[in-house]
Order: structure tokens, then C-alpha cells, then sequence
């Protein structure tokens, strides 16, 4: 495994792949493909992210064999997107209050 596919780094997009799909889920191949890896390497990947409670894995029956979906579980205190829109919300309600205060 090269320097830039180490474990965490791989959870790393593998969270920002699946946040950033329709429905924040995405099927094992498609996961497969995007992070250009082995099944085994995907396998620990996935297990990882079950471990640490950022992902689900949904299993859906289809004719032939059963198709895994990996959906990523919605913890907003970790993603840096909302913390960061918080902070730009908590602004802006100061800058209304002080423009209140000073009328």
C-alpha cells in the first residue's frame, strides 16, 4: 500500500464520497471504484468507519446475490462544514443584535 492510500487517509475520502452522494449512501461498487482500491482494502475501510459509528451498511435483495449499500451516518458535531456555517449564523445574529443596540 502506497504512502497515499493508508487506512485513514482512504476513511478520509472514502466519508467525503459518501457525503457528498444523493441520499449521503452509495453501493459498494460504486465506493469500490471511486477510491481505486481492492476489496480487501475496502473491506477495511468499512470496518473501520462501522467501528468508529460513522457508517451503516444496508444490505438490499436483489435476483442474484444481495447488493450492499454503505450509507454514512449524520453526526453534525464532527462535520467542519456545519461547525463552520454555525459560526458564520452566530455572526451574523451579533452583528443584528449590535445594529439593534445601537438604534
Amino acid at each position: 500500500m502506497s504512502e497515499t492510500k493508508t487506512i485513514p487517509a482512504l476513511c478520509q475520502r472514502a466519508l467525503r464520497f459518501l457525503r457528498a452522494a444523493v441520499g449521503r449512501e452509495l453501493p459498494r461498487s460504486a465506493l469500490l471504484r471511486k477510491l481505486h482500491v481492492d476489496s480487501a482494502t475496502l473491506d477495511t475501510v468499512v470496518s473501520t468507519l462501522t467501528a468508529q459509528g460513522d457508517l451503516e451498511i444496508d444490505e438490499y435483495a436483489t435476483r442474484g446475490r444481495s447488493a450492499k449499500v454503505y450509507k454514512v451516518l449524520t453526526r453534525p458535531e464532527g462535520d467542519p462544514r456545519l461547525e463552520s456555517l454555525g459560526r458564520l449564523f452566530e455572526t451574523a445574529i451579533r452583528m443584528a443584535m449590535a445594529e439593534g443596540k445601537g438604534q
